[in-house]
């Protein structure tokens, strides 16, 4: 299940918080408010690499950068910055739908798995990040998804399951490489819960 009626008011709330922050942030600062001293390193690779094929900053390759943000940001600016920062909302709104479903997936209490999302929806740093162009929402977005995937798995044991929660993960790593091997730990995370279960 992707809705419950006490959804209706966390998500209500962070994407008014989100865009009532991101309004403020435009009409006072321009759309220069809306960029952190890394958005350039995001936004020349990711235009090169959308309209020339290559990921190319200051003429050389970029090997600072995981491609997935300066993509993502390349194809959502296509419409202005602007549009670029609203996409980066309504990931965030979207990611404390997820928060829910993890905490459903992951505790049997339905207090918990409802108060989560009221916490991640007025959480400073997700809801300050939300209106900046950085790859933090997007990274934080796939994570959850990914982890929410394998919290789905443990209870019910589809490989078709464990599989999307894998994508999710690289694509998480593709926008930011500070997961490059949590699957080694997820892995053998897994693995001991496995032989536990088998061993009861």
């Amino acid at each position: 299940e992707w809705w419950t009626p006490q959804l209706t008011y966390p998500l209500i709330a962070a994407a008014v918080l989100r865009l009532t922050l991101l309004v403020m942030t435009l009409s006072r600062a321009g759309v220069s408010g809306l960029f952190s001293p890394d958005t350039p390193s995001y936004l020349e690779p990711g235009r090169n690499f959308l309209l020339h094929g290559r990921f190319f900053a200051d003429g050389a390759p970029d090997l600072l950068r995981t491609p997935g943000y300066s993509l993502f940001l390349a194809i959502t600016s296509l419409a202005g910055l602007p549009a670029a920062a609203l996409a980066n909302v309504v990931l965030s709104v979207f990611t404390v739908l997820l928060v829910w479903r993890l905490g459903r997936a992951v505790c049997d209490d339905s207090r918990i798995a409802t108060g989560a999302p009221w916490i991640c929806a007025f959480e400073p740093l997700s809801v300050v990040n939300s209106t900046l162009l950085i790859s933090e929402t997007l990274f934080l977005a796939l994570f959850v998804l990914s982890l929410e995937r394998v919290a789905a798995f443990l209870r019910g044991r589809s490989l078709r399951v464990l599989a999307a929660a894998g994508l999710w993960l690289a694509a998480a790593t593709f926008v930011r490489p500070v997961t490059y091997y949590l699957p080694i730990a997820l892995a053998l995370g897994l693995f001991l819960v496995l032989v536990r279960d088998k061993s009861l």
